[in-house]
């Protein structure tokens, strides 16, 4: 999933490069703002769910800073940046709740 969302991410961007405003840029920036919406509910999911299975906030410090960081991105509108910035923030917080869940 993750990999696939990228691609249209970068897809979305070029197609506003490309087509000199056929498509307006504010539709584009829509559907990238979306699939960004998206990113950062799911890494909050996998955040939420490893605190909940008993994960400790000290052991999602890195995950919690890489949702801060997709957050500033997403902000900026830099819409690949947070991406890939929820992405991690949502693999090392499952994997650390899959762990917790494997005991």
């Amino acid at each position: 999933m993750w990999p696939k969302e990228a691609e249209t991410v970068i897809k979305l961007h070029l197609i506003s490069t490309i087509t000199h405003g056929e498509i307006p840029d504010a539709i584009l920036q829509g559907w990238q703002g979306r699939l960004c919406k998206s990113d950062h509910l799911l890494a909050v999911t996998g955040i939420a769910s490893a605190i909940d299975l008993g994960v400790s906030p000290d052991q999602l410090s890195s995950a919690l800073k890489e949702l801060s960081f997709g957050d500033i991105a997403a902000g900026k509108q830099h819409f690949l940046r947070s991406h890939v910035h929820y992405r991690r923030a949502w693999k090392q917080s499952t994997r650390l709740a899959a762990k917790i869940d494997a005991l």
